[in-house]
């Protein structure tokens, strides 16, 4: 699993669209596009190795016809899960994961000092209480 979410993250920075909004689709056709940019050569018997679907499953699947059994059944795959999963929500969404992930992670850390200052300040407050004699309670 590790070894295919890391040639999805690869080949997506090589090969795959990136999500903006003038390239959003469907679920169904960004799991097309995946799988083809995947394996480009004998899509269809990948597809049901990798993701265990039946010849007419990967044939849907390759031609963007996924019905929601199908989409399910690839995310629910241990080889599905976050990596297929995420790409294709950017890929609806018209939004690539990467900056927003980024912004989310630079929002947490602004959190976590703010959260750090306020606790050093109480402390430092609650020195200057018990240096001066007050009860803290």
């Amino acid at each position: 699993m590790k070894q295919f979410a890391v040639r999805l993250s690869s080949l997506e920075r090589q090969t795959l669209p990136p999500a903006t909004k003038s390239n959003q689709t469907s679920m169904e056709e960004a799991l097309a596009d995946l799988v083809k940019a995947l394996w480009p050569v004998d899509t269809g018997p990948n597809i049901q190795r990798e993701f265990g679907v039946s010849k007419n499953d990967a044939r849907r699947i390759m031609e963007g016809r996924a019905s929601k059994r199908h989409i399910y059944t690839v995310l629910r795959h241990p080889k599905g899960e976050y990596a297929v999963g995420l790409y294709l929500l950017a890929r609806v969404i018209g939004r690539d994961l990467e900056p927003y992930l980024l912004e989310e992670a630079r929002i947490e850390d602004r959190l976590a000092r703010e959260e750090a200052s306020r606790r050093e300040r109480l402390s430092r407050l609650h020195t200057r209480v018990s240096d001066i004699g007050l009860s803290a309670a």
